[in-house]
């Protein structure tokens, strides 16, 4: 057991809790499992929350982890690689930390959720009897033995505590147009056509015809009739990179090794490089001249002694390009040929594929990108008599593919698919295990019918378009792209930097971890961002939309729409329509935009603009600045010391607690001050006499006084704000200033007594 569940008894319990259980949350990318823990534990009731226990614990129960098999040992290694100290700041063992974060994702990847459930059940008997209006964090205090009150502090949830979610990495172009090369090698071309090059030797994988773009790879000897991709090598600006298998220290930039750590990264003449376990991440620079976003990029991943390569480009270079990969047109059927735009035709003899064709993508020492011990050259990797013949299925002895489709069927590949049988094939002729793991990594691209689909993603970076029909699109592990299309659809992206497309209909889109770009589409969508900074966009119809841990950017469109920011520093948009949104926790900023909004700062320092219409906005905790701009809005600045300003229209405003900054701006506006923390001095600063009015509560005259009397026990002075004459007001330790008039000025009529 990871925490002491039998003790959750004050905020800083829960929130120990919460920061763990939270990992599970934002790797389900599920909105129902993540909501519990992006509560305000000063502003959520105990019975609203166990509310939401009992809605994630069901949908938790329903997930499947067993994927995480796959991540578990980049996540140890990242974890390793990052955290280097011996403790923490706050005197944590690290190897305690790392044992905990693992022994937790084990127990996920086995399905076994009880460190969760055994929790949730902690918790509903520490809330037990107690009413459930009760505020959460007081509820702690009351509940279990805690008595008294309590500090509710800083409830924010610790923003991924252990370090161990996907790395921030560049997103992966939109373009549906993937090319790869895998294992013995296997080559997709970047139009779909698949066929197999086992030739040894230095080869153009793809090389622009008007723009510099340029991928090389070196292929060699694997076996009796197979080979290998050694090494591959490219241009990123003005410097060549290589990425070599058969070297300790795989990356080198201009003949020089790069030493990467698991989850470093370095720039090179305005692209990056990014390593991430066994993988190495190139991305180009842009027509910006840096990498960013949706910029070309090169995935290239070592494994004893060899390489797979993973290519996705922007738009910008498809259609310009030649070589073994294609030419990115939208045609498979001319993507194999000859340098001169002759196409070979199909189905692929052996010997135009090992003669015309070989030699027309063959470079020589004077296009080579790549660099070489002594003694190596170009020409000593080629060897124009290899491979001897072409090897299938079919001719391969009985017993040796029976064991070889056994070894993959026990990997996970389904019998059938070109996957499958590229496995079968490489462990075959090789008897390396390490060919079947590639296979597993190749990238999934499906495209579904009118009909309702459940498309399903691997490790690799997956395509996955769900067409018409309600369907279901899992992405996995990896960069994955997935879009709906039509029908009322649900999409998860699961591991990695997603980009999700929901379509039209009413779609529901968990994003799961990584930095991923989410697009509703038209319809009533139903969106979470999980696990890291994404950017999140509803579109047309009433969305749901919740940006989970990380700094998310999220836009609500036209609609009446419901935005939660989550942990982070987010940046919330309702658009056109009626909208409810929250910033949650961390200093965000949130814009109604038009329409009657409803609008919560939560914790942190945020900045609130409640745009046209009739908005109603709380500040929340945290020093926040919030402006109704336009239309007859109801304004609360919440606990600490806020800036408010009204903006047009007839507004009220009240500063809650701290010293607050208010502004009215035009309008007839009433502001509210309410009997509470002493010491707090509040300043209006455009009073207008006779226009606005001061809302009090709590205020108690001379008995007999009437409310003459209680004016009088305001006891209204006259000082000077500003340079200029004001008024101030104090009752009861709490004060209010206010500019723009002077005592004498302020009689019963400016007043509204409750």
């Amino acid at each position: 057991m990871l925490f002491d569940l039998e003790n959750l008894e004050s905020v800083d319990d829960f929130l120990a809790w919460a920061s763990l259980a939270g990992i599970a949350a934002g790797l389900t990318g599920d909105p129902d499992v993540i909501a519990p823990f992006q509560t305000d534990v000063t502003s959520i009731t105990v019975g609203e929350y166990l509310a939401l226990l009992d809605t994630a614990e069901a949908s938790i129960e329903a997930t499947d982890f067993s994927y995480l098999n796959q991540v578990i040992p980049q996540v140890e290694s990242t974890l390793r690689a990052q955290l280097t100290d011996d403790t923490l700041p706050d005197g944590t063992d690290v190897d305690t930390v790392i044992d905990l974060a693992l022994q937790f994702l084990n127990e996920l990847a086995a399905n076994d959720t009880s460190t969760l459930t055994e929790a949730f059940d902690a918790i509903r008997a520490e809330l037990s009897g107690l009413d459930p209006d009760t505020l959460l964090f007081e509820g702690f205090a009351a509940g279990g033995g805690g008595g008294g009150t309590v500090d509710p502090g800083d409830p924010t949830l610790p923003d991924d505590p252990f370090g161990i979610l996907d790395l921030i990495l560049p997103r992966l172009p939109d373009s549906v147009l993937v090319a790869w090369a895998s294992g013995d090698p296997h080559l997709q071309t970047l139009d779909g056509f698949g066929y197999d090059f086992q030739a040894v030797g230095e080869y153009v994988l793809l090389r622009g015809t008007d723009n510099d773009f340029e991928l090389q790879a070196r292929l060699e000897q694997a076996g009796a009739n197979a080979s290998l991709i050694s090494a591959v090598a490219t241009q990123v600006g003005d410097s060549s990179v290589q990425v070599d298998g058969t070297d300790s220290s795989p990356l080198s930039v201009d003949g020089e090794v790069v030493a990467l750590a698991d989850g470093e990264g370095v720039t090179v003449d305005g692209g990056a490089i990014y390593r991430q376990g066994d993988a190495y991440r190139i991305v180009y620079p842009g027509a910006n001249g840096v990498a960013d976003d949706g910029d070309s990029q090169v995935i290239v991943r070592v494994s004893d002694g060899r390489v797979d390569v993973d290519v996705r480009l922007n738009e910008s270079l498809l259609g310009d390009l030649e070589g073994l990969l294609g030419d990115g047109d939208g045609n498979a059927a001319n993507d194999v040929a000859l340098a001169d735009g002759s196409v070979l035709a199909r189905p692929l003899a052996f010997d135009d594929v090992y003669g015309a064709y070989r030699d027309a993508w063959r470079i020589d020492s004077t296009e080579s990108l790549f660099t070489y011990d002594a003694g190596e050259s170009s020409d000593g990797f080629y060897d124009p008599d290899f491979p001897a013949e072409a090897v299938t299925l079919e001719s391969l002895d009985p017993a040796v593919r029976d064991a070889a489709e056994t070894a993959a069927t026990d990997a996970g590949l389904v019998p059938g698919t070109e996957a499958f049988e590229n496995a079968v094939l490489d462990f075959a002729l090789t008897g390396d295990a390490g060919f079947i793991e590639s296979a597993t990594e190749v990238p999934v691209i499906q495209t579904g019918t009118a009909a309702d689909d459940i498309l399903t993603g691997g490790a690799g970076n997956d395509v996955l378009g769900g067409a018409g029909g309600n369907d279901r699109l899992d992405g996995g592990a990896g960069d994955d792209q997935l879009d709906g299309g039509d029908g009322d659809d649900g999409l998860i992206g699961g591991l990695g930097g997603d980009v999700l497309i929901g379509g039209a209909g009413d779609d529901n889109l968990a994003a799961g971890s990584g930095n991923d770009v989410v697009e509703g589409g038209d319809g009533n969508d139903f969106m979470g961002g999980g696990e890291g900074s994404d950017v999140m966009i509803g579109g047309l119809g009433n969305d749901t939309l919740g940006g989970g841990f990380g700094d998310d950017r999220i836009s609500g469109g036209v609609g009446d729409d419901v935005a939660a920011g989550g942990a982070g520093a987010d940046t919330v948009g309702g658009g056109a329509g009626n909208d409810v949104m929250g910033a949650s926790f961390g200093d965000d900023s949130v814009d109604g935009g038009d329409g009657n909004d409803d609008l919560g700062g939560g914790t942190g320092r945020d900045t609130i603009v409640a745009g046209l219409g009739n908005d109603s906005v709380g500040g929340g905790e945290g020093d926040d600045n919030v402006s109704g701009n336009g239309g007859a809005d109801f304004l609360a600045g919440g606990g600490r010391n806020d800036t408010v300003f009204g903006g047009n229209g007839n507004d009220t405003i009240n500063g809650g607690d701290g010293s607050d900054v208010l502004n009215g701006g035009a309008g007839a506006d009433v502001f509210v001050w309410l009997a509470g923390e002493a010491g707090a001095v509040d300043t209006i600063l455009d009073f207008e006499d006779g226009v606005d009015v001061l809302r009090l509560s709590g205020v108690e005259g001379a008995a007999g006084a009437g409310l003459q009397g209680r004016v009088d026990a305001l006891s209204i002075t006259d000082i000077t704000l500003n340079g200029a004459a004001a008024a101030e007001l104090s009752y009861q330790g709490q004060t209010i200033r206010v500019a723009g008039v002077e005592a004498a000025d302020l009689g019963v009529d400016d007043f509204l007594f409750i």
